[in-house]
């Protein structure tokens, strides 16, 4: 008898509340109704102040159960998490270890994993020709630590995980695998069971603690190209970083392109005065041979005058 009481009361506060939130202005307006029927009630008036202190506690233990819930939830989520992987990659994931074929785990238009039956996995960004007699080589690259801090609609909120390169089914250390924006985003949703929102921009950061101890910062523009004992970052650069100015030297005087160039129209000068007094020439010589001529053509034809009459 005191569970179903128990059991009624709780349930009754969980469907207050979520009517609360559910309609706000409609349980409000609830609420002071109901108040002030109880006010104007003349036969409730007597034990209005016992209702009232009544009604304050409940709503304190209230407060005070969804606050220990809360702290509850978040102190064991992580753990809850752990042991969900745990579950998955010892148990779950050992059901088809007999398959010696290679399996698609995930294809997209430019993003597609296969998977070995040594469950190494291989970033493609086609579908292959054939599953069969896939060559691929392992890389001894091994990270320290990968942070992916995605960005939430709260634009001062950052959700943070640890990415895993290397599980007990999942070896993603293969030589010439790119890890970049698709691999997150599989990662979160098949691994981590992270629910992502298509419709929105996939804005995060990654920061990389490398074997050499060195931490780096990516973004969703770049990313990783797994090599056989390192790797290389590749894309376009953070758009926060802004490079430091270089100093502009100031532009030098040059002066022996204007030598050149005096001297060069000093030519061209002197080549025109030269074709001129040329030319000038030659039409005194013309002239001369006219003047010449022309004496010889009036003796010749006095001559033949004289000759006529």
């Amino acid at each position: 008898m005191l569970y179903s009481y128990l059991f009624t009361t709780i349930a009754l506060i969980f469907g207050l509340h979520f009517y609360k939130n559910r309609y706000p202005k409609e349980f409000e307006m609830m609420i002071t109704q109901f108040i002030d029927n109880i006010q104007n009630n003349e036969t409730l008036k007597p034990y209005l102040p016992i209702l009232t202190t009544t009604f304050y506690n409940i709503i304190y233990i209230y407060s005070l159960c969804q606050v220990a819930f809360n702290k509850t939830m978040r102190l064991t989520t992580p753990y809850i998490k752990s042991l969900s992987v745990f579950v998955r990659d010892n148990f779950l994931n050992k059901i088809n270890t007999n398959d010696t074929s290679n399996i698609i785990l995930d294809k997209q238009d430019d993003f597609v994993l296969v998977k070995s039956p040594s469950n190494d996995i291989i970033v493609f960004n086609k579908i292959p020709d054939s599953l069969d007699n896939i060559k691929y080589e392992k890389s001894t690259l091994r990270f320290l630590a990968l942070c992916l801090k995605l960005k939430t609609d709260d634009s001062d909120k950052t959700m943070c995980y640890s990415i895993y390169l290397s599980l007990n089914s999942m070896n993603f250390y293969v030589v010439g695998n790119i890890i970049g924006q698709h691999f997150f985003k599989y990662y979160l949703e098949h691994i981590l069971n992270v629910t992502i929102d298509n419709d929105k921009p996939f804005l995060y950061i990654l920061e990389i603690m490398d074997q050499n101890v060195k931490i780096t910062n990516i973004n969703e523009t770049q990313t990783i190209v797994i090599k056989k004992d390192d790797y290389e970052i590749i894309g376009l650069q953070d758009k926060n970083l802004v490079a430091e100015p270089k100093e502009i030297a100031e532009p030098k005087e040059i002066a022996e392109p204007k030598e050149i160039n005096s001297i060069n129209i000093e030519k061209e000068e002197l080549h025109t005065n030269d074709n001129v007094d040329a030319k000038e020439d030659t039409d005194l010589k013309v002239e001369e041979e006219k003047a010449e001529s022309e004496p010889k053509t009036v003796t010749n034809t006095l001559d033949y005058t004289t000759v006529c009459f």
